[in-house]
């Protein structure tokens, strides 16, 4: 092997890598802003570590083998279809039922966290098949109203295609898992914050942990007041910290107050 294709090696194998790391830290982000969002926390204290960056590495790898097997078996059901039209409808809206049981499946009983996106597919079926019942009205049969208006879906260029020639299908193919996978990570999320029952309790300060990092905690005063003050810990400023785990969730964080929450930081705890 020449040194000129050891070296285009170690250049693949480091740019697979920094895209990796990348990859990692984007989605480790994403899911952290899901959490910040349900507790109404400003998103510029989101700390990101290097063992989150490895485990959403690895879920995002996870995640794409799995989604993939599952398109792939809709592929293989369409591919039965032989019409165009009914085939490319069926992968259409499969793909939609497929994300909106993915958002029952992260947010349960949490209802109004998914129902937009049943409303949104509702809407989408409604255009799709009854505006050509209206705009169609010199064709015959129904089947005919669907097809003419198909005919001139096709005939304008869509933003898929676009981007399909634009940067080819394979690119547009790793795009699209990424958009899908960083949708459900957000989600995950939310919902893991919607759905905590049990946060350590500061004892001493009367303070919610939130959300607790390697040298750092972002906590919430326990009174519940209206006016919301997020209170940050210095971890290296502190010896010993007292707290118990209590079960006072699930937390609602209170929306009357529209302004933008006062942040203080707190680090002079009291030490054992």
């Amino acid at each position: 092997m020449s040194i000129e294709n050891k070296n285009n090696k170690w250049f693949q194998g480091s740019l697979l890598v920094t895209l990796l790391v990348a990859l990692g830290y984007f989605e480790a982000f994403i899911y952290e802003m899901g959490y910040f969002s349900a507790f109404q926390i400003p998103y510029e204290f989101i700390q990101i570590e290097l063992n989150v960056i490895l485990l959403f590495i690895m879920a995002f790898l996870g995640f794409t083998a799995i989604f993939s097997h599952i398109l792939n078996i809709f592929f293989l059901v369409g591919s039965e279809i032989k019409d165009k039209y009914w085939k490319i409808k069926f992968m259409t809206f499969s793909l939609y039922l497929l994300l909106l049981i993915g958002f029952i499946v992260i947010f349960g009983n949490l209802f109004k966290e998914w129902v937009w996106f049943a409303v949104f597919i509702s809407v989408m079926l409604l255009i799709e098949f009854l505006i050509p019942l209206l705009t169609h009205k010199d064709k015959g049969t129904y089947k005919e109203k669907l097809y003419e208006s198909d005919k001139n879906n096709d005939e304008a260029e869509t933003f898929y295609d676009f981007m399909i020639k634009k940067f080819g299908i394979k690119v547009f193919i790793i795009f699209f898992l990424l958009f899908i996978s960083s949708i459900f990570i957000n989600a995950i999320g939310k919902s893991k914050a919607l759905k905590k029952v049990a946060f350590p309790i500061l004892v001493e300060e009367q303070l919610i942990v939130l959300r607790t990092y390697s040298d750092r905690l972002i906590c919430i005063d326990l009174k519940g007041d209206k006016k919301r003050e997020y209170t940050i810990i210095d971890l290296d400023k502190c010896e010993k910290i007292s707290f118990n785990i209590d079960k006072i969730g699930p937390l609602k964080i209170n929306d009357e107050d529209k302004y933008a929450p006062s942040i203080s930081t707190n680090t002079k705890v009291k030490k054992q």
